[in-house]
């Protein structure tokens, strides 16, 4: 045990996380339940987690999928969810029967999806759904970052419900977002492999209609950008380590579709990677996008 984790291991500790210039009182045991890696960032002169760092290093900033003020306001709501569950739990909760932070997750993403639903889209666009992926991409990230399950599971819940419904009527570049957040999340393989599933089924045109789909797809990334911007090179490689994992895990049952004629639609997402057009690279892969969104 580290310094760092024996410090988090007195629970009467009370850690102040830092986003921005938003502040948030946290109990250590909360904080290792649902951020077990924190302990790393943490400053034990100061008793504060300052996540700036990781905000500015993160994968959806560096990668243009959000702007560094957007990831700071949806941490900011983490920590406030974590705060009110340092206050409202027990001394020694139990992880299985009070748990407050995943339903208030689970809401903060149906209240995302509600706004989505009922206002116009941010920005312009063309991407439905902003909020709530802007939401789902950033908390996926921070799972991966902490290695934090729980929040990795609420994700997976969440898309198990809403999945289908939301990529269906998405704009090409966001599924791809959809496809990249689901593969970094911590969460079990069963269930990346089912939300996988959800993405390949509903959106064969982005993820698994062949050269021209793929062209299409690129086409409106590299003209639409205002709402979700990224390196197409890094989610390529993003999804093809995603498909690999996901490869493994379904190779029974591809044996068995092989058999009944039925494994092309399940390999369309292997062939989109393998057959990703060489003259995008070229042309314009290693562009970054501007800096509007």
């Amino acid at each position: 045990m580290d310094r760092h984790e024996l410090y988090l291991h007195h629970t009467h500790r009370d850690i102040t996380i830092r986003c921005g210039p938003h502040r948030a009182t946290v109990s250590a045991r909360i904080l290792r339940a649902y951020l077990p890696l924190a302990p790393h960032s943490l400053s034990r002169r100061t008793h504060q987690l300052d996540l700036d760092g990781y905000i500015a290093a993160s994968a959806p900033v560096r990668h243009g999928i959000l702007r560094a003020s957007r990831m700071t306001r949806i941490l900011a709501d983490l920590a406030d969810i974590l705060a009110a569950a340092s206050s409202a739990t027990p001394t020694d909760p139990d992880p299985d029967l009070d748990d407050p932070v995943a339903p208030a997750l689970a809401d903060a993403l149906a209240r995302a999806m509600l706004a989505d639903r009922s206002a116009p889209p941010v920005g312009g666009g063309g991407v439905l759904f902003s909020r709530t992926l802007a939401s789902f991409a950033a908390l996926a990230d921070v799972s991966r970052a902490f290695q934090a399950r729980r929040v990795g599971a609420v994700l997976a819940g969440f898309f198990a419900r809403h999945g289908e419904r939301v990529v269906e009527a998405e704009a090409p570049q966001a599924v791809l977002v959809w496809g990249w957040a689901v593969g970094v999340a911590r969460m079990g393989e069963a269930e990346r492999a089912a939300c996988v599933r959800v993405v390949v089924a509903a959106r064969p045109d982005v993820v698994g209609g062949g050269p021209s789909g793929v062209r299409d797809a690129l086409d409106s990334i590299k003209h639409d950008q205002r709402d979700l911007r990224h390196d197409v090179r890094d989610m390529k490689d993003g999804l093809e380590e995603l498909i690999e994992k996901v490869d493994k895990l379904g190779r029974k049952d591809r044996e068995r579709e092989r058999r009944s004629g039925m494994e092309g639609r399940d390999r369309d997402i292997v062939d989109f990677c393998d057959r990703w057009p060489e003259e995008y690279e070229s042309e314009w892969i290693s562009e970054w996008w501007d800096d509007s969104y």
